[in-house]
């Protein structure tokens, strides 16, 4: 979200929590900020329980906008290939439930802060070992502060409904980057398609093939 705000303001945010896994939404708790505040923290970062009976915690992160290379928006189409399965259970008939996050990276390296904030989920595809996504359209600046070389990170899960996702692999990447990976052979073109992995093993553990990767630019200028 973009807020308008100067130092001298005092801008009161609340974050609300809710479990929307069953048929109705169970409020969970709140947590409150103070805009300036966070902004002026190191790293830019505040952290603050949700209620008073829990132990969770919420972070906020507030950057000033940086539009960079492009203002418009970013149309993104990935489809998975040969993802891992997780979860053959006792008969190797069950199958890999995934879902992926797209996540841009924030740092403050005066005080040695990094961190990879969560932009979008997708949907879960239950028991696909080769899911196709949803098509997405990001406006550029919530994506990548409309600089097309800013640090993104996809990483792929295994869905489990008690929430304990199991992460499968990820990649590290920038729009310029997922561009240069479009698919050129088809919606299973594996020569273009991305590998995802872990760096602690070096292996490979399904493939993202990128069907599309477009950037639409407008002449507006400033957060949208």
């Amino acid at each position: 979200m973009f807020l308008n705000f100067t130092e001298s303001e005092v801008t009161n945010l609340e974050a609300t929590v809710w479990d929307c896994s069953g048929s109705e939404p169970v409020w969970l708790g709140e947590a409150n900020f103070e805009a300036t505040a966070v902004y002026r923290e190191q790293g830019k970062t505040q952290n603050c329980q949700i209620g008073k009976r829990t132990e969770s915690i919420l972070s906020c992160h507030i950057e000033k906008s940086k539009l960079g290379d492009a203002a418009g928006y970013f149309s993104f189409h990935l489809r998975g290939l040969d993802i891992k399965n997780v979860e053959p259970g006792p008969f190797g008939l069950g199958r890999s439930d995934p879902f992926y996050e797209i996540s841009k990276k924030n740092a403050d390296y005066r005080v040695g802060f990094v961190s990879w904030n969560v932009i979008y989920r997708s949907e879960v595809k239950k028991n696909n070992l080769n899911p196709y996504w949803k098509p997405i359209d990001f406006d550029l600046e919530k994506f990548c502060y409309g600089d097309l070389s800013w640090d993104l990170k996809i990483t792929v899960f295994d869905h489990n409904d008690n929430g304990k996702h199991v992460r499968i692999g990820e990649y590290e990447t920038t729009v310029k980057d997922l561009q240069d990976h479009i698919a050129i052979k088809g919606n299973a073109d594996r020569e273009q398609a991305i590998r995802i992995g872990e760096e602690e093993d070096h292996k490979i553990y399904g493939l993202l093939c990128v069907l599309q990767a477009k950037v639409f630019e407008n002449q507006a200028s400033g957060a949208v």
